[in-house]
């Protein structure tokens, strides 16, 4: 028997026109949608084990494929954020991960949970994701229920895909910036590859982070106070070496092939091999702690 999918007519909102996003990327599933809210019709599709039946129908049943949350008796709460009941995408998404071998590394799994739980919250009154407003505003837009619908649906497996490449490349740097930590010495992170400052990094107790600018540069820039991307600096460049480039700063730090320091003292730039650079750095750390 086919797949068949359903939820209700009427406006829309994030949770399910997620749902079907989710079905859609993770198991290929993208049937013409029916849109109803006849209880004739949602009662037979209940019963139907290959009919999903999504933010409608009254019945939360994973193993008939029923998705609602709406109905008294329904109380599960997401368990990443236990206060927040589930909406119809938490419960596709649970479903998903349960039934369904993802092929997914444990950082985008958790990148989608937390997602996910955006939208249980939003749908449940609980907190707004700005970010979603775009989905409830195709219920405006100027033509027949079923464009707005699919225009939504078309936006939400956008914005959804752009999310999971951005979570991987993010897991990519995350990759990186662990095996900088790693290698740390001296209160300096190293990194052969160009990565900069994160509240990750910030998080350790080094002071410095120098990573590869282009094939012949490399930066070294200060760790942030905290943990949060400001503008403090941890490990402030010489003054004297404040908006100097080239020779000038060459003829006043002592060192050859100096590119540039910027005049707020968070950015030096070197030119030349790694030895050179951490040399640099390390040179650095000690005007730090002569002060």
């Amino acid at each position: 028997m086919s797949i068949k999918l359903f939820t209700h007519d009427g406006d829309f909102h994030a949770d399910e026109i997620f749902s079907f996003v989710l079905l859609s990327h993770f198991k290929n599933i993208n049937e013409p949608i029916i849109r109803t809210r006849d209880q004739a019709i949602l009662a037979e599709a209940c019963k139907n084990r290959n009919h999903y039946v999504i933010d409608v129908g009254s019945i939360y049943d994973p193993e008939y494929l029923n998705f609602d949350h709406h109905q008294a008796s329904f109380n599960l709460t997401n368990e990443h954020y236990e206060d927040t009941p589930y909406s119809s995408c938490g419960l596709i998404w649970k479903y998903l991960k349960e039934n369904t071998f993802l092929n997914l590394n444990s950082f985008i799994i958790n990148k989608i949970d937390d997602f996910v739980s955006r939208i249980d919250m939003l749908d449940n009154g609980i907190k707004n994701y700005y970010q979603l407003s775009i989905i409830s505003a195709c219920n405006y837009y100027p033509d027949d229920e079923q464009t707005k619908f699919n225009k939504a649906l078309d936006i939400a497996k956008c914005y959804f895909n752009c999310l999971l490449k951005k979570w991987e490349s993010q897991h990519q740097r995350y990759e990186i910036e662990k095996l900088a930590l790693e290698n740390a010495k001296d209160q300096i992170i190293f990194s052969e590859q160009k990565i900069s400052v994160t509240p990750y990094l910030n998080a350790s107790d080094n002071l410095l982070l120098v990573s590869k600018r282009n094939d012949n540069e490399w930066c070294i820039t200060t760790l942030n106070s905290g943990y949060d991307l400001d503008f403090s600096r941890r490990c402030s460049a010489p003054e004297s070496w404040g908006g100097l480039s080239g020779k000038e700063l060459n003829e006043k730090s002592g060192f050859d092939n100096m590119v540039f320091c910027h005049k707020k003292l968070f950015l030096t730039i070197v030119n030349g091999d790694k030895d050179h650079a951490l040399s640099v750095a390390k040179y650095i750390i000690d005007n730090h702690y002569s002060k």
